[in-house]
C-alpha cells in the first residue's frame, strides 16, 4: 500500500522492539504473541514518482515473532474499501507457518475473539500494535479490552497482573484538523463530548500549554487515560513529516516497569534516526525524484553519461 515517508519510522521502531524480545528471551519462554490489528497488505510503497518499499508491520511481525517455532503472530488485514487487501499480504508473506494465523475483519468487532483463550493466553506475554490510518478506525473501547486482558506473571503469583504491551499510533493529525468532529474525537478518547470540550478548554488555560498545538490536549488527555489503565505512564514520541508538522504518536504501555525500561531505551535510538537519518533519507529522496522528473523530460545527466 502507499504511504508517505514518515511511516517509515514507526516500522524502524517496531522492527528493532521485535529483535529485542527475540534476542532477549528466545529459548527462554514458550510463547510470545504478536497482534497486528491493522496490517495492512505487508508491504509499505513510497508515495513517489520512485518505486521504494519496505517491509510493513505484518512482516516484520511474520519474520521475528512468526519466525520463532511456538510463538504466535496474529495478523488482521481487512479494509472495507479494499477487499483485495488481505490477498494480497496472504500473497506478500507466501507459504505460511502453522504459527501464523491471517484475519480480515473489522478489528474492533474481532478483538474480542482474539482475546479469547483460543487465541491469545494472557499468562503469557503479548505484543498488540494498533495502527490505524485515522483515529476513527480504533475507539478507546478497544484499547480498554486489550488492556483489561490479564494474566498471571508466574503460576507461583495469584494475582492477575501482567496485561499486553501496547504499541499504538495516536493519529492526532485529524483531530486537529478537525477539532470541531467531538463525537469522532471523543470516542477515540473514550470520554463524552461535553467533558472533552471542558477538558480542551482547561487545557489551553494552563501557562505550560500557552503555543502547543491543541493535539498535545489529546496525547495528554490519551496518556492519562492509559496510565489509569496499566499503572505506569506511557512512552511516547512524536513523529513529524518534510513540513516538521507533527503527524501522529507512537504510544507505548507496559504494565511493567522492565517494559518501560526497555522501550525508553529504544526510543532515543529510534528518535535519532528520526532526527538525523531519516531527515537525510528524505533530502536524498527529494533529489532523486527532481532528477527523475528532469529524467523524463529529456535531461542528461554528467554521471550517467560517463557512467556509460
Amino acid at each position: 500500500m502507499e504511504v508517505s515517508y514518515h511511516t517509515r519510522v514507526k516500522h524502524k521502531l517496531l522492527g528493532d522492539y521485535l529483535s529485542i524480545w527475540e534476542t532477549a528471551i528466545k529459548g527462554k519462554i514458550p510463547l510470545l504473541q504478536f497482534v497486528d490489528l491493522f496490517a495492512g497488505d505487508g508491504i509499505c510503497k513510497l508515495e513517489s514518482s520512485l518505486s521504494i518499499t519496505w517491509d510493513g508491520s505484518a512482516i516484520l511481525g511474520a519474520r521475528i515473532v512468526g519466525g520463532v517455532p511456538g510463538w504466535k503472530c496474529i495478523l488482521n488485514s481487512w479494509d472495507p474499501n479494499d477487499r483485495t487487501i488481505c490477498d494480497r499480504l496472504k500473497h506478500t508473506l507466501g507459504e505460511t507457518k502453522p504459527n501464523i494465523q491471517i484475519l480480515s475483519e473489522d478489528a474492533n468487532l474481532l478483538v474480542g475473539k482474539i482475546l479469547s483463550s483460543a487465541f491469545i493466553n494472557p499468562n503469557y506475554p503479548s505484543i498488540f500494535f494498533l495502527d490505524p490510518t485515522a483515529h476513527s478506525q480504533l475507539p478507546w473501547s478497544t484499547i480498554e479490552k486489550i488492556g483489561n486482558h490479564r494474566g498471571k506473571i508466574n503460576r507461583n503469583d495469584t494475582r492477575l497482573s501482567r496485561r499486553p504491551e501496547l504499541i499504538v499510533t495516536l493519529m492526532t493529525v485529524g483531530m486537529q484538523r478537525n477539532p470541531q468532529d467531538l463525537p469522532g474525537i471523543s470516542r477515540a478518547l473514550g470520554v463524552t463530548e461535553e467533558w472533552l470540550e471542558t477538558w480542551i478548554e482547561f487545557w489551553k488555560e494552563l501557562p505550560e500549554n500557552q503555543g502547543e498545538p491543541i493535539n498535545k490536549s489529546f496525547l495528554d488527555l490519551f496518556t492519562l487515560k492509559l496510565e489509569r489503565l496499566y499503572g505506569h505512564k506511557p512512552l511516547t514520541m512524536s513523529v513529524h513529516n518534510r513540513m516538521k508538522s507533527i503527524v501522529y504518536w507512537i504510544v507505548f504501555a507496559s504494565s511493567h516497569k522492565r517494559g518501560v525500561e526497555i522501550y525508553g531505551r529504544l526510543i532515543p535510538c529510534v528518535e535519532k534516526y528520526h532526527e538525523v537519518e531519516w531527515w537525510k533519507e528524505v533530502g536524498e529522496l527529494k533529489i532523486l525524484e527532481m532528477k527523475e522528473k528532469m529524467r523524463q523530460k529529456g535531461q542528461q545527466f554528467l554521471d550517467e553519461r560517463f557512467s556509460r
